[in-house]
């Protein structure tokens, strides 16, 4: 019998970055925003990458942002991703789903 592809196994996923920050409402008491580290994505072409999260205008909720940086990749890229914005017991509080083309020192908003 032939395997039969399953659906979810047509856009697979590049990579997972988990970014763990502790005691978060510290940082937000100080900053605007937090950058995570570079992270370099050796499958996509070993383009970099990096997060922020920060405070709307209003300062009540929060927003993430993908960033690409300049680096030796195609100028466009195409991504698929899965943002998601965890409470302490793992559950998410903001889950986002889309896939965009993100050309170096750009970023996506969610």
């Amino acid at each position: 019998m032939a395997d039969v592809a399953d659906k979810s196994d047509e856009k697979r996923t590049h990579f997972t970055y988990i970014w763990a920050i502790e005691n978060g409402s510290f940082f937000f008491s100080f900053t605007q925003f937090v950058s995570s580290p570079v992270f370099i994505v050796e499958s996509m072409e070993k383009t970099e990458w990096y997060l922020e999260i920060f405070r709307t205008s209003e300062g009540s909720h929060i927003s993430m942002r993908l960033w690409r940086e300049n680096d030796g990749g195609p100028e466009r890229i195409e991504i698929v991703f899965e943002f998601a914005f965890l409470r302490a017991d793992g559950l998410p509080l903001k889950k986002t789903t889309d896939s965009i083309t993100l050309a170096k020192n750009k970023h996506l908003l969610t």
